[in-house]
């Protein structure tokens, strides 16, 4: 009896590392995330700034790094059909919102921007509500480096 409560013992000594481990990954995991959300949200704010004040080159700027972080390895975490016509559609919207812009045309920026702002609600409406199906490409994850994370 002894030998099966040490053996039992060890085992579960021997795997706490794994899981410490793993934990360390998913809150790193979650880190770059909340880095990424912090990202979007300040380019989605220059491009609210240059729509409220006219500045049509901060629209396009903000615009353009929307797109940049749309196409980064961190974005696709998710893989699935409908995460990835979120995204598609968040893309497509965002390079219209960058060309209403480019052409100095106030009422299409803004009806852009309202399209590129509704792709965002309902793209979080839809990881709110399948957060627990969505795979998460963990593999994709790990391979890229820090900096890869964040950047396309």
């Amino acid at each position: 009896m002894k030998r099966i409560l040490f053996a039992v013992t060890m085992l579960t000594l021997a795997l706490i590392p794994f899981s410490a481990a793993g934990q360390e990954k998913k809150e790193d995991r979650d880190e770059v995330l909340a880095k990424m959300m912090q990202k979007k949200l300040k380019s989605a704010h220059t491009v609210l700034d240059g729509v409220v004040t006219a500045d049509f080159k901060k629209v396009a700027n903000g615009g353009e790094e929307l797109i940049r972080l749309a196409k980064s390895e961190t974005w696709q975490l998710i893989r699935s059909p409908h995460y990835e016509t979120h995204s598609a559609n968040f893309i497509r919207a965002t390079e219209k919102l960058v060309k209403k812009a480019q052409e100095k045309n106030m009422d299409g920026t803004a009806l852009a921007y309202v399209e590129v702002t509704l792709s965002c609600v309902r793209c979080h409406e839809y990881v709110r509500e399948h957060r627990r199906d969505a795979r998460i490409d963990l593999e994709s994850w790990q391979a890229a480096s820090p900096a890869a994370r964040l950047t396309p």
